[in-house]
């Protein structure tokens, strides 16, 4: 950036500044003015944007964080919290599942009953149907 102190100055409450970009920039900027009803001129971008950046440098205390930024860090915190309430969770379910699963012993002693009843209803409707067989032969 160059500055007026070569003597041109259109107002004494003014100070003319001179920008030098390279053509992308430029076409960038250009572009960008023409596109936003909010901003007219690139002049006006520049003095919005240098006006914003300071405005957050000046939010920063030493180094930390802006207002926007520690908004930010807050969402993400709340979010961690609940992602890890969630896991928590699953975890405790998943120790629940665990404890309350059969040994491969239990397993198989219920497996061993299992097909033992099973056999003995089969065995009883057998009866059962072979008594009912009978009865009707009989009479």
């Amino acid at each position: 950036m160059t500055d007026d102190s070569d003597g041109e100055k259109n107002n004494p409450d003014e100070y003319r500044l001179t920008v030098r970009l390279d053509l992308d920039t430029h076409e960038r900027w250009d572009s960008f003015t023409t596109d936003n009803p909010t901003i007219n001129t690139k002049s006006e971008l520049v003095r919005r944007s240098v006006s914003e950046y300071i405005r957050r440098e000046e939010e920063r205390e030493d180094g930390d964080l802006t207002k926007e930024q520690k908004e930010i860090v807050n969402v993400i915190r709340n979010e961690n919290g609940r992602v890890l309430n969630i896991a928590e969770q699953i975890v405790e379910v998943a120790e629940d599942i665990k404890g309350s699963q059969l040994s491969p012993s239990e397993q198989r002693e219920l497996s061993f009953d299992a097909v033992s009843e099973a056999n003995n209803q089969q065995t009883q409707t057998l009866i059962t149907q072979l008594n009912d067989f009978t009865e009707e032969s009989e009479e």
